[in-house]
């Protein structure tokens, strides 16, 4: 299996439970903070599944991954977060409340899993040289 296909699983994966952890979220708090915190929540899964199995631990230090992981996934959160927000607000005339919610979060969900596919590709995750190690 290619890393895109790979990538592709895993962000599936990761993207369900960052998801369906919204719903639970959304019960205890305001929608916009719902899709932040299950964004991190479905952050924490990518990054494990991502670095063992989607990029197989390119580069050696993992405090280095996690850190550009925070920085791509800051900006993935940003697309997630504008997204939803801008589709909730399409879409809340047209649908109850919950369907809007969830539909709105999907897609900008799935806006957000292009922005982090190219950021890990190319930045978390790229091939290091050895001089650029040290």
């Amino acid at each position: 299996m290619n890393s895109i296909a790979k990538f592709l699983v895993a962000g599936g994966i990761a993207s369900l439970i960052n998801w369906l952890s919204r719903f639970v979220f959304s019960e205890i708090m305001p929608f916009t903070y719902a899709v932040a915190v299950a964004y991190v929540v479905g952050m924490v899964v990518g990054f494990v599944l991502y670095r063992n199995w989607v990029f197989e631990r390119r580069g050696s230090m993992i405090s280095g991954q996690i850190a550009l992981f925070v920085i791509v996934n800051i900006f993935g959160m940003g697309a997630v977060a504008l997204s939803s927000m801008e589709l909730l607000n399409l879409t809340s005339t047209w649908f109850p409340q919950k369907a809007a919610e969830g539909s709105a979060n999907l897609a900008g969900i799935s806006i957000g899993a292009v922005v982090n596919y190219i950021g890990h590709r190319v930045v978390t995750f790229a091939a290091r040289s050895t001089a650029s190690q040290t």
